[in-house]
């Protein structure tokens, strides 16, 4: 079938892509991966020499490197965002407990400038 514009007289130029799914995050290497690219590079094969062998990128093994010289383990970091740091963090005590203005005595104090 071929898509057609707007206008129904030319070729659609750009599939927004509305029909797949959204796009989720990347899932992290698994910790045997990631401990069996540790012992490789421990033993002394160059990072590039387990980038070939594990078919994993140069920058996944330096990145590795550096987060086990950091923090001693080979585990993932957390993804997503981190919890409790929303904009509305600070005032979500007072929207939680009622102390905003209604809607309609905003409404009755508005003056135009």
């Amino acid at each position: 079938m071929i898509e057609r514009d707007s206008q129904g007289i030319g070729n659609l130029i750009q599939d927004a892509g509305w029909e797949r799914a959204p796009a989720w995050m990347g899932k992290p290497y698994s910790i045997d991966l990631r401990e069996r690219v540790q012992a490789k590079v421990e033993s002394g094969q160059s990072r590039r020499g387990a980038v070939r062998r594990y078919d994993v990128s140069a920058s996944f093994v330096v990145k590795l490197a550096d987060r086990i010289l950091r923090t001693g383990s080979a585990e993932p970091a957390r993804q997503g965002r981190p919890s409790g740091g929303d904009k509305l963090a600070p005032y979500l005590a007072a929207l939680l407990g009622g102390s905003m203005p209604s809607r309609t005595s905003r409404c009755r104090n508005w003056r135009p400038n």
